[in-house]
């Protein structure tokens, strides 16, 4: 079956870019339906259509830390990190404790996964309190200064959205803002001032 998969997947490059379209993952996605063994299966090939399909089909109430953290390590592209923290990591019970670790590591697309799941937690519809969120800020502050551009990105992304929680969450990220908008660091500078109007 994985054969086949690959082989519809290799048919599906568009000639202007060598991109499988969304769409067309969503589509074979949906004939799937969830198949834990199967994404398991699709992930190993280092193949992004195939990775970004196994997100699709991976069955959220089969995924732990050790998995995440087994995923995780291989992102290597903005669209599959932030589809990872989306489909995968935002809903389980690991999400803010990722959102914490992976924001502190290195690797440049495990600290933006933490800075999306953190940006997604924010607009997402769920029970966490204010103080999950206002607990993110530091993370945000101290890692603003990172120049790389998919991560610099993130932190602004997470910066904006829990400003947009709440009125509370608001006044504590513009707060953050002013300060990064004043620090001697360029990018933390750029993150700060991009964001406040939005925030306000």
């Amino acid at each position: 079956m994985i054969t086949a998969i690959l082989k519809e997947l290799k048919a599906l490059r568009r000639k202007t870019d060598g991109d499988v379209y969304n769409p067309d993952i969503v589509r074979i996605a949906n004939r799937i339906g969830l198949d834990h063994s199967l994404a398991v299966k699709l992930w190993a090939p280092k193949y992004d259509a195939a990775r970004e399909l196994a997100i699709h089909i991976a069955d959220p109430e089969k995924v732990t830390g050790k998995f995440l953290e087994s995923w995780v390590k291989d992102l290597d592209e903005w669209g599959l990190c932030d589809g990872f923290t989306a489909r995968l990591v935002r809903g389980t019970p690991f999400a803010v404790e990722k959102a914490h670790a992976w924001a502190e590591r290195e690797p440049l697309y495990v600290r933006r996964a933490g800075f999306s799941l953190m940006a997604q937690m924010a607009w997402q519809k769920n029970d966490h309190p204010d103080s999950v969120f206002a607990d993110f800020l530091p993370l945000v502050e101290k890692h603003a200064v990172d120049d790389r551009l998919h991560v610099k990105k993130a932190v602004n992304w997470a910066l904006r959205d829990i400003g947009k929680r709440s009125p509370a969450l608001a006044r504590k990220a513009l707060t953050v803002a002013r300060r990064l908008q004043k620090a001697d660091n360029k990018t933390a500078q750029w993150v700060g001032t991009h964001r406040i109007k939005e925030i306000k």
